[in-house]
């Protein structure tokens, strides 16, 4: 459900032969207990933590004229909306209450959102020439769907489950804030 295999590539060996005109980053959204200079849990062969994750593609793209994006994924949403997930045949919808507890620990002013701007800055201190900006989506979003013409959009309509994967509306959103901000 979630991935595909491409039928063409772009890549023609190397990032500058491929004409790519920049690099947008994101980490996993439930590491974010922990700051974003400490380890990984268990064993990762890419990146030990989530400062070497966008490090090591900077140094591989090696071009400051180059944007690299971090793309400030949406929290999971399980310690706010509990066990929904309707494909493993769980149904209990999320209130209100849930739903508005977990846009709280997504948006502005969150724990989660610090960790983001935590991410960039010590990413920021660690690459000083590269041209590294942050793509805040998640807290945007949150904007969008407590404003007035949305605050009554249930949880489950949304989202289709606690991880939480976006309905396809949610996506929209996200794709309209990440396309504004790499063309701006």
């Amino acid at each position: 459900q979630w991935g595909w295999t491409p039928d063409i590539s772009a890549w023609q060996g190397s990032f500058s032969a491929s004409s790519y005109s920049s690099v947008i980053y994101t980490d996993l959204n439930f590491v974010q207990y922990k700051s974003p200079n400490e380890p990984y849990d268990g064993s990762d062969n890419i990146a030990v933590d989530p400062i070497e994750g966008v490090t090591r593609i900077i140094d591989y793209v090696n071009d400051p004229s180059v944007p690299i994006y971090i793309y400030e994924c949406w929290n999971g949403a399980e310690q706010w909306v509990g066990d929904y997930y309707p494909f493993l045949g769980n149904n209990d919808i999320p209130s209100d209450a849930d739903r508005d507890a977990y846009y709280a620990n997504t948006g502005y002013g969150s724990a989660y959102h610090q960790w983001w701007l935590n991410l960039y800055g010590l990413v920021v201190a660690a690459r000083p020439d590269a041209n590294v900006q942050l793509i805040e989506v998640a807290p945007i979003l949150i904007e969008v769907l407590t404003s007035s013409f949305m605050t009554n959009v249930p949880f489950h309509e949304a989202f289709e489950d606690n991880a939480p994967h976006g309905r396809p509306s949610v996506y929209f959103l996200a794709a309209l804030i990440e396309y504004i901000s790499v063309t701006r």
